[in-house]
């Protein structure tokens, strides 16, 4: 007898397998042994075996900051730090508006340039148009997971 697609398989967003399915089918890596009694219904393109992840590049902007002291320059960066924002301070050059998505901010450094503070601030665009998952990146409380729109 054939196997046949599960129901379940097709709409699947995620790994999870429904409780009732658990006993019939297992996910595996490629290149794991298949378990006995097992086969594959469905398997990974031989040109990506032992793939299971892969780089999306995305854009980045930095802007940089003049501040009169030292304090300043460290506070405002730290307070950016992994936030997400729907577009930078000073601009995305239209990237939001024509690919959707937002910002967050991954990197922040300060230092002096013998006359100002410097404090540089690189975004980092989401991958796609939904924007950076705010239950993994935004500062939402774990105990109130509403979702929450990006600080403007």
């Amino acid at each position: 007898m054939a196997p046949t697609t599960p129901d379940w398989y097709l709409g699947s967003k995620t790994t999870d397998i429904p409780k009732d399915a658990q006993k019939n089918y297992q996910w595996i890596l490629p290149g794991d042994p298949i378990p006995e009694g097992f086969m594959i219904l469905f398997d990974v393109d031989s040109r990506f075996k032992g793939q299971d992840s892969f780089d999306w590049s995305m854009y980045t902007i930095t802007e940089t900051g003049k501040h009169s002291n030292k304090s300043k320059a460290g506070w405002i960066s730290a307070k950016a730090l992994n936030s997400v924002v729907a577009s930078p301070d000073l601009g995305d050059f239209g990237l939001t508006a024509k690919l959707g998505g937002n910002w967050k901010v991954d990197d922040v450094s300060v230092y002096y340039d013998g006359r100002h503070w410097l404090a540089d601030r690189s975004y980092t665009k989401s991958g796609d148009s939904r924007g950076w998952n705010l239950a993994v990146y935004g500062d939402e409380d774990p105990e109130n997971l509403d979702v929450k729109e990006p600080q403007k």
